[in-house]
């Protein structure tokens, strides 16, 4: 698939979405899950539809997050995935064997954060450079394995 010319919009949006789903007023479980699943696809979109970039310049020095406080929000709002694991493959046992659905959210919306962060007080170019860098290195797994835990919760399967 070609990149877009405008991957700002994508990645803006797409990271405003997720943030929204995370952050936004509090609907009934299954509100706040079917948002979540859409969010989840739209970050992995955006990162097929954007553009790449080879040399982006680095300057981006996202403020420290407190993961826990972080963690205890997301597990009050999305109760369902409080000890839910993804499936775990042999290939992928190792890396997530400890990790549950709600430490693969908190870990997207920390990288997340700042990349919003970035698009606000740096660059386009920083803030994709770091979600790029972000969905192939590290949140990209953890977006997959959560989107299937997602799924198990709001259909059982």
């Amino acid at each position: 698939m070609p990149a877009r010319e405008n991957s700002k919009t994508t990645i803006a949006g797409a990271v405003g979405a997720f943030l929204d789903a995370v952050n936004g007023r509090n609907e009934d479980p299954h509100g706040n899950l079917r948002n979540l699943a859409c969010a989840l696809d739209r970050l992995s979109l955006a990162y097929h539809e954007g553009a790449e970039l080879q040399h982006a310049p680095n300057a981006a020095q996202p403020p420290e997050q407190d993961v826990q406080d972080l963690r205890e929000k997301i597990s009050r709002r999305f109760p369902d995935l409080s000890g839910s694991t993804a499936p775990v493959t042999a290939s992928s046992a190792a890396d997530i064997a400890d990790a549950d659905a709600i430490d693969d959210l908190t870990s997207i919306t920390s990288d997340l954060l700042d990349v919003a962060w970035c698009l606000e007080n740096t660059s386009l170019e920083d803030a994709t450079r770091l979600y790029r860098f972000g969905f192939s290195h590290t949140w990209g797994r953890h977006l997959c394995d959560l989107r299937s835990a997602v799924h198990f919760a709001m259909f059982g399967m």
